[in-house]
């Protein structure tokens, strides 16, 4: 079981429901994308860093699943954890859960390639990102 950290907390917004005032399903995506964002801060190696050292990533897979509606108005926990690193890919598993009473509202996952952003070529994942999630998320 992958160890999930809560990174992001929001409140579902009027501009992200459709006309019944349900929660736009694509927008579970975004929320995913900031909880990862998120995460990357709190293992300390934010998106420019990797920019900085020579890479970056590609989304290759996203799921989603959708367990309970959230409606506007409604304040969400997200939270992600990597789940698996290999030599050019990570894995991570998302949740979305109601603030209020825990209630899970939707979840899923996402695979990224590492890339070199000049030549979107994949590449090594580099051993000091390993390093920081493996020291923030013990047993990776």
């Amino acid at each position: 079981m992958t160890e999930l950290h809560d990174t992001f907390e929001n409140r579902a917004r009027l501009a992200e429901t459709d006309a019944t005032g349900i929660l736009f399903y694509g927008t579970y995506t975004v929320y995913l994308d900031e909880a990862m964002s998120e995460y990357l801060r709190q293992i300390n190696y934010p998106w420019p860093e990797m920019l900085e050292e020579g890479w970056s990533f590609a989304v290759a897979n996203v799921e989603l699943n959708f367990q309970s509606p959230t409606e506007y108005g409604d304040d969400i926990v997200n939270s992600f954890g990597i789940s698996t690193i290999g030599e050019k890919s990570f894995s991570g598993q998302f949740e979305a859960r109601s603030a209020e009473d825990g209630e899970l509202r939707a979840d899923g996952s996402i695979t990224l390639v590492a890339i070199n952003p000049e030549t979107e070529e994949p590449v090594r994942i580099p051993d000091d990102f390993r390093e920081r999630a493996s020291k923030y998320q013990p047993g990776l």
